[in-house]
């Protein structure tokens, strides 16, 4: 700002102090240029009409009197305080606004905030002009640098909420969001920014949520991840700051909201239930408890998050956010397990209980899980089998794993002795199944018997159905196979002669010849089945010497034949690619659990401990049975 030295000096001071609106109390550091050109930096010490006085940095204290200044620049912080050249830019600047030249002023404001960054007066005048051009985003960006740098000398809440309201009527809800970040933020004590945090954390939550329901293709301005982060920050700081604010409710539910999508389950677990407890009669305490059950269930804390949905089920008359409980319910039974968590392949091609443990056969070989733990856990060093080894079936007890492959034969693991050999190496294995001492083994060739006693060998070939045997369940008195076309074969220990079950001989319709899997309890021989239309299953019951059974899938399903069966704790376990059906034995009762679209094609099952572990071509599957029960229509409705 030039000044004119001849000028009377009362009005040159009073001119001085009206152009750089700094009230002298508030500066602690000032330059003052001279009008022969000279530059003087120091700590302000007053002045009256004739003199100022300025302690230079080096101590010595400086009178200049007042008609050989030429202006006057002051600031509490000497890094503000702009360089000659940056000050020279600066009164271009001006000059060049006074003669109506905006281009020019535009440039030499933005030169003497390249020469001095901190120069607020030049970011100021920068702001005003881009706001008269109507660049509202830039002029907020530069008014926002020089509330920042000068805080006592520029208060712009009430034009930074001007902004934002407009920002919000041309429908742009992320620019407005930011400005009241900064009205939050620059101009804490300002009455505005107690409602401008939240708005700022309310309006990054609404832009997420559009975002995802739209679908659309994203900006590089339109991060989600960075939405999440912004909206969370906000809400949490207005929490802290304003812990009255008449909407407080909503900003905890948001954030519980919030943490639940960034994937921060334990903290959004934690936020809504402290939401919960606070808000018992809130109008969204229904989808609280929805999303509280969502990060329960991502935790694998099913049974709490069964909990949770069958509440939101209770409270809601929402339609839609009933039928998402309902959903989500009948994903509380499952628990999944992938290659990412442990496994050698997401293909599972078969499973075995033993004790606390589990052992898992896929194509690229075994692998252990401890039940107990919720975890995979390290192979036994001693369980010898080639890197390449492809396991297709297993079969265990207290003191063996029967390990069955398409590659590389039979392998037997003694876990007592801690050894592991190798039988017919040459055979592909498709089931195995162990009877006290006895171990029968389906082969594309065959039969296989093999006793753990005696050692003794045996290659059944005559009177099969067929020698492709997909499927073996042993009883006391007999041996039960499956084939792929020709229906099942029953072997009796004592006379050793076959028997035939086929659509030719003993098998009702709708019951095909290709058996998929074999199982047995007291009094029965469950099996399923398969046709190029149909699949289903069926039974064999001991006691009447008579088929039973009934069709499951009927069409164009491809393929028809991935249907399997289980036993164990008095339950039936029927599962396809559809869902999965229990049979309590004794009630006869039976029970429906849709199969997890995240999984792939079933490939095996197997019962025990309280749970059905389903091997599928995506992944491991574990059906908690106790959830099972209690996610029926007749208990959660009570």
């Amino acid at each position: 700002m030039l000044r004119d030295s001849h000028r009377h000096p009362t009005f040159y001071s009073l001119l001085i102090a009206v152009c750089f609106l700094i009230p002298v109390a508030h500066a602690e550091y000032a330059i003052i240029y001279r009008t022969n050109g000279d530059r003087y930096t120091g700590t302000w010490r007053g002045g009256n009409e004739n003199e100022y006085v300025l302690d230079l940095l080096d101590g010595q204290r400086l009178r200049i009197p007042v008609s050989e200044t030429k202006y006057i620049i002051m600031s509490s912080d000497t890094a503000d305080l702009p360089g000659v050249r940056a000050q020279e830019d600066f009164t271009r600047g001006q000059q060049f606004l006074e003669l109506g030249m905006k281009e020019d002023a535009e440039s030499a404001f933005r030169q003497a905030i390249h020469q001095s960054p901190r120069f607020a007066d030049a970011h100021y005048a920068l702001a005003q002009l881009l706001e008269a051009q109507e660049n509202i985003e830039e002029a907020m960006r530069y008014y926002s640098f020089a509330a920042q740098i000068a805080p006592e000398r520029f208060q712009f809440a009430d034009r930074f909420k001007a902004a934002a309201e407009r920002y919000l009527q041309e429908g742009e809800p992320l620019k407005a969001a930011e400005i009241f970040l900064t009205i939050a933020r620059q101009f804490p004590e300002d009455p505005a920014a107690e409602s401008a945090i939240f708005q700022a954390g309310f309006l990054f939550a609404a832009q997420y949520e559009q975002l995802i329901r739209q679908q659309n293709e994203l900006t590089e301005d339109q991060n989600l991840d960075a939405l999440l982060e912004k909206g969370i920050k906000a809400l949490q700081e207005g929490m802290m700051n304003y812990p009255d604010y008449w909407d407080i409710e909503q900003a905890r539910y948001t954030i519980g909201i919030l943490n639940l999508e960034r994937k921060s389950y334990t903290f959004a677990y934690q936020q809504l239930t402290e939401f919960i407890d606070m808000y018992p009669e809130s109008d969204r305490l229904a989808r609280a408890y929805l999303a509280r059950g969502r990060a329960a269930l991502a935790q694998r804390l099913n049974r709490d998050a069964l909990e949770d949905f069958n509440k939101a089920l209770r409270l809601t008359t929402d339609s839609t956010l009933a039928m998402q409980a309902r959903d989500l319910r009948n994903q509380c039974a499952w628990q999944t397990y992938y290659a990412a968590d442990g496994l050698p392949s997401n293909l599972i091609q078969a499973v075995a209980v033993d004790g606390d443990f589990l052992w898992v056969g896929t194509p690229k070989g075994l692998a252990k899980f401890d039940t107990s733990l919720d975890g995979w856990t390290p192979m036994p060093m001693d369980v010898q089998l080639p890197r390449d080894v492809n396991v297709y079936t297993l079969a265990t007890d207290d003191e063996n794993v029967w390990i069955g492959t398409l590659n590389n034969g039979l392998y037997h693991y003694n876990k007592i002795l801690q050894s592991t050999e190798q039988f017919i190496s040459g055979e592909k294995i498709y089931d195995i199944d162990l009877y006290e001492d006895e171990v029968w083994i389906g082969t594309f060739n065959g039969l296989r018997y093999y006793n753990t006693n005696t050692g003794e060998w045996l290659h059944l070939q005559q009177g099969l159905p067929a020698l492709d045997v997909t499927a073996v369940t042993a009883t006391p008195g007999s041996v039960w196979i499956g084939t792929s076309q020709n229906g099942i074969g029953i072997f009796d220990k004592t006379t050793k002669e076959w028997q035939i079950l086929s659509r030719m001989s003993g098998l009702p319709a709708p019951i095909g010849d290709s058996i998929r899997s074999l199982d047995y309890d007291l009094d029965r021989v469950w099996f399923t089945w398969y046709t190029s239309r149909a699949n289903g299953y069926g039974w064999y019951d001991l006691n009447q010497n008579k088929v039973f059974g009934d069709r499951l899938l009927e069409g164009d399903m491809d393929p028809l034949k991935d249907v399997f069966v289980g036993l164990a704790d008095q339950q039936v376990w029927i599962v396809h690619n559809v869902a999965v059906f229990i049979q309590d034995l004794i009630s006869n009762d039976w029970n429906t659990v849709e199969k997890l679209t995240t999984l792939g094609e079933v490939t095996a099952i197997e019962v025990g401990g309280g749970a059905a572990w389903i091997g599928t071509t995506n992944g491991l599957g574990k059906i908690d049975s106790i959830i099972v029960a209690r996610t029926t229509e007749g208990l959660t409705s009570q």
